[in-house]
């Protein structure tokens, strides 16, 4: 086999390089009351703000603790037989970041016969991407206690975990 000269053919051709990034900002949440105080019957009253949703709020996440994103004591219910007076969907939960990259080999055999080795990682810089915080005025407000797409607890790759990766072997024909 001739070499090049950037090396064998066999190992400096065939490379593919491919990268994902996906950026969003977090999804609008409106804040709840903890029962029906209005008397519709419906349970969507929305709870009183009180204070800055944010004042004093660290978002430092430890691992085994639930992440606090708005200050609780900010909202509180209505009194009874009234509608609160929260705006719709006027606060926010955390955002999402990721970046995936990949790195493909093709490796010809014989005649339409080729493999492909993949190297595939996911959320490279591994950022903890948080779900939706508890929107009820109570014992969840503002507490977040999973990942994106972590609710059932089972791990693998998905948009809400950590830094993954995986080797495999395609074979096309």
């Amino acid at each position: 086999m001739p070499a090049s000269s950037h090396g064998p053919a066999w190992l400096s051709h065939g490379w593919q390089l491919n990268t994902n990034i996906s950026v969003r900002t977090g999804f609008p949440f409106t804040v709840r009351a903890s029962s029906d105080t209005s008397g519709t019957g419906e349970n969507t009253t929305r709870a009183v703000q009180v204070a800055d949703p944010f004042d004093g709020v660290d978002h430092t996440v430890t691992a085994g603790q639930s992440v606090p994103w708005i200050n609780r004591t900010a909202f509180v219910n209505p009194t009874s037989g009234s509608y609160g007076t929260v705006a719709r969907n006027s606060v926010y939960g955390p955002g999402y970041a990721s970046v995936d990259l990949s790195v493909f080999k093709a490796i010809p055999l014989q005649n339409q016969l080729r493999a492909q080795l993949r190297l595939e990682m996911f959320n490279i810089f591994n950022r903890v991407n948080l779900a939706q915080p508890g929107s009820r005025v109570g014992g969840g407000l503002g507490r977040i206690g999973d990942t994106i797409g972590d609710s059932r607890g089972s791990p693998g790759i998905g948009p809400g975990e950590p830094f993954n990766m995986q080797l495999a072997l395609k074979i096309l024909f």
